[in-house]
């Protein structure tokens, strides 16, 4: 693993968003048709982590989609609960690959340190 099993909570809370991302899409855009853009984004805010879901309608009341989004994840808790280690290690793995990449350029570099910065 790229952080040795010691992992960071706001690793940890990026692998459980990757987790998410693809069954979200599927789930709400897809099946529900909530909207046209629906993304879900690791989201930190005064240290308190959690996930941004993005999700852009002209079809739908905003009080519709919030409870779409919470139906979602009340029925992906237990596909989070019954994970295998060696799905969370692909999982791992896949939040891993952009970490071990060096910036290419001074501008990625320097948002990676605001970044760091602003949480």
């Amino acid at each position: 693993a790229c952080l040795d099993d010691d992992f960071h909570p706001l690793f940890l809370n990026s692998v459980a968003c990757q987790f998410i991302k693809e069954p979200a899409f599927n789930q709400l855009r897809t099946k529900m048709q909530l909207g046209y853009i629906v993304s879900v984004i690791p989201y930190t805010c005064l240290k308190v982590l959690g996930a941004k879901f993005l999700i852009q309608s002209s079809k739908m009341p905003p009080e519709l989609v919030y409870r779409k989004v919470n139906m979602f994840l009340e029925e992906i808790k237990e596909s989070i609960s019954n994970m295998t280690d060696e799905k969370f290690k692909l999982y791992v793995e896949t939040v891993c690959v952009p970490l071990r990449q060096q910036c290419v350029n001074l501008t990625e570099e320097a948002n990676l340190f605001w970044a760091e910065i602003a949480n």
